[in-house]
């Protein structure tokens, strides 16, 4: 090992270097030395007769004589559970004894052999010294030693010898030479590999200790974070309890004769005790949000009433100084689902934040409904003031906090700025969102949008969604859209595929589609092999223009729909719409499968499986290449790797998808990631299913079943 070598320069690992060389060089020990026995042996009984018989028992002797003082060292080794520098030079005596009972014995022997028996042995010794690269590259001093012992007089016999041979001879110092050059490449490259264990090891110990030190951290700040939490509430229940009974008395006193003096003196005591609440109110609640424990309830709650209520309470606030006004749409539901107590909270906020910035104009309520496509209705509930406004560069950071729009908002109107946070945070917690618009100078439009479920349609026991497909059909709509259904229209057509393929990503669930019985011919068969495509349900619609199919009477969507219809679909077995007879004639054994991988072993383990089950394979070593083949001779179905060169799977996929016929085709993800993202990932760029590698037969069967033999690609 020379100075300059990698572990060198890194004191610090050259004790677990030695020991670790040690352990390399024993490990294959006793392999070595039966190789050494059985190989003098055969050689040595080869040539018997080329030699005095004394000659080749003493030169086997020698060999086993060799190995035998190897053995003894190795046994030393083993019997020690402490090893030292001491350990190394030992195990080089061994193998120098080995190599000298070849040489020595070779140097003897030689002038009886002739020149063909000599080149044997010569090709042995080179072998052997060959074999030595790999357990002696540990150790390059050693490997020298070992090889210029055992080529060593060979060489000179070869050169000065009576059967001389300057041929033979220069090939075996080339011989000497390539194996010097690759023990020592064979030894940095231990080395590095060496070096980079003991920094992984050294960083992953580094790792563990922050882990360990993280997790401390994480503990005492869950038990500052508890602390504060019991702090926050002995405090409140501390300072509750004399406020009730300051709030409470001055209530009373209140109601008695006082002097005008008296009673504007106690009114402001009980407005300042109110404000100590309220203040003292929001402090707990942003302690609760902090620490991930807010919970808001889902019952029936009177929005009309609710609101008007809140409303009243502001308008006799002393505060107000503005008309608050109050627009309530009559189409509304009397009751909804959500939590009375946070939805009081967050209104009261909001009107009170409006009340404070607005001193010329009013305070306006609006709640009114709004539906969504696809996703049912909402509320939308806005407090418009006529106030101050906020300035551009502030609205992002309004909602953070104790944070205002300005240092002078604090100082002109006071408050904490937790009154937004809080807000924002039971709005997002009750399903929904709290989003802002001003305009400085000219007032500020606070939105709340909350899902609008009606307490008589509470959500269905599994998730579904739905599409309707060239037609429509107002009672299921609704019936949907007050369970908030997923929905989507679409029309059926080529871009059938990737629309339906983006709403299927995004819902989960069981799918359904609702189409009309006179949908012509042609579409019931791309409607037939979409719906395999995609594993979802056929419900159809009555036409007076067309007489329903046996199988189409079966599942046919009644006039008015209710809960139970939709529950009796949802319990029914997960099973996709049978094929017609003339779908099912189409049915084939044998599907054309495009294999995108780019790793040779592994397109060769996919190739050979699929061929094994009758199927015909093209394989393409990169995404580009396969998106190519597609888009010039189509392909039944597609496995495609994720990670390529040139162009990965995602993009390939996302290319393909582009094209006419490249909608339909199913492509099947092959990935060792077995993270749920790069799941995500992979059918958002339009894939089908995700097979993780390593995988059976019997997995790659299930997915050609489920996708292969039913799905054949179908011409738009």
């Amino acid at each position: 090992m020379s100075k300059s070598s990698l572990i060198e320069r890194f004191p610090e690992y050259q004790e677990q270097f030695r020991a670790d060389v040690l352990a390399e060089l024993y490990r294959n020990e006793l392999s070595a030395m039966a190789g050494h026995a059985l190989v003098a042996m055969l050689s040595v009984g080869f040539t018997y007769n080329d030699m005095p018989p004394i000659l080749a028992i003493g030169w086997i002797s020698a060999v086993i004589l060799g190995v035998t003082l190897r053995a003894v060292i190795y046994r030393r080794y083993r019997s020690r559970t402490r090893h030292e520098a001491k350990d190394l030079k030992l195990h080089t005596i061994g193998i120098s004894a080995c190599a000298l009972g070849w040489s020595l014995g070779f140097a003897v022997a030689s002038p009886f052999l002739s020149s063909e028996v000599i080149a044997f042995y010569l090709m042995v010794f080179a072998g052997i010294s060959a074999s030595a690269v790999i357990t002696l590259s540990g150790r390059v001093k050693s490997y020298y030693l070992f090889s210029l012992l055992i080529l060593g007089p060979p060489i000179l016999a070869l050169f000065l010898g009576p059967n001389r041979s300057y041929e033979i001879g220069t090939m075996a110092v080339a011989m000497l030479l390539f194996c010097a050059i690759g023990v020592r490449k064979a030894n940095a490259t231990l080395q590095a590999a060496m070096f980079r264990r003991y920094q992984n090891t050294d960083i992953m110990r580094d790792l563990s200790k922050a882990k360990k030190r993280m997790e401390a951290e994480a503990a005492r700040a869950e038990a500052a974070n508890q602390s504060k939490q019991e702090f926050l509430a002995n405090v409140s229940h501390e300072i509750r309890t004399p406020m009730n009974g300051i709030l409470g008395m001055t209530d009373i006193v209140l109601q008695s004769d006082l002097a005008e003096d008296q009673r504007e003196c106690l009114q402001t005591a009980h407005r300042c005790g109110r404000s100590l609440l309220t203040l003292i109110d929001d402090l707990l609640d942003f302690s609760k949000i902090e620490a991930g424990r807010m919970e808001v309830e889902s019952i029936p709650t009177e929005l009309a009433e609710l609101a008007d209520d809140v409303v009243q309470i502001q308008r006799n606030n002393k505060k107000a100084k503005v008309p608050i006004e109050l627009h309530i749409d009559p189409n509304l539901p009397k009751r909804i689902l959500s939590d009375p107590v946070r939805l009081r909270q967050v209104i009261t906020n909001l009107i009170g934040n409006a009340i404070k910035f607005t001193s010329e104009g009013s305070v306006r309520v609006r709640i009114t409904e709004q539906k969504l496509e696809g996703r049912g209705r909402e509320i939308l509930l806005a407090v418009e003031d006529d106030g101050i406004g906020i300035p551009a560069d502030r609205l992002s950071s309004i909602f953070e906090s104790f944070t205002q729009a300005d240092g002078s908002t604090t100082r002109n109107f006071g408050g904490t700025g937790l009154g937004l946070t809080i807000s924002r945070t039971l709005s997002e917690l009750m399903g929904g969102s709290l989003s802002v618009e001003s305009a400085e100078g000219k007032g500020s439009t606070f939105t709340v949008c909350l899902p609008l479920v009606d307490p008589d349609h509470e959500r269905l026991s599994q998730n579904c969604c739905f599409l309707t497909l060239n037609t429509h059909h107002a009672g299921m709509e609704d019936l949907l859209n007050s369970f908030c259904v997923p929905r989507m229209e679409l029309e059926v057509s080529p871009d059938l595929w990737n629309e339906g393929r983006n709403f299927f990503a995004a819902h989960e669930g069981k799918r359904f589609a609702i189409v009309d019985c006179q949908l012509a011919e042609e579409e019931q068969k791309l409607l037939h092999a979409f719906a395999k495509h995609f594993q979802l349900t056929l419900l159809w619609m009555a036409s007076p223009e067309a007489t329903p199919t046996p199988e189409q009477q079966a599942h046919l969507v009644p006039e008015v729909p209710d809960r139970e219809y939709l529950e009796s679909l949802l319990h029914v077995p997960e099973e996709a719409e049978a094929p017609t007879e003339e779908v099912a004639e189409q049915k084939v054994d044998k599907l054309n499968i495009l294999v995108a991988e780019d790793h040779p072993t592994n397109a060769t383990i996919v190739r050979r499986m699929l061929e094994a089950l009758g199927h015909q394979v093209t394989l393409a070593e990169d995404g580009k290449i396969a998106f190519e083949f597609f888009r010039d001779q189509g392909a039944d179905l597609i496995l495609m790797d994720l990670q390529m060169p040139v162009m990965g799977g995602q993009d390939s996929t996302r290319a393909i998808r582009a094209l006419p016929d490249g909608r339909q085709v199913p492509i099947v993800a092959l990935t060792a990631h077995a993270a749920s993202e790069e799941r995500d990932r992979s059918l958002a760029a339009g894939m089908d299913d995700l097979l993780t590698k390593p995988f059976t037969r019997d997995q790659l069967t299930g997915v050609l079943e489920k996708w292969g033999s039913l799905h054949r690609r179908q011409e738009a």
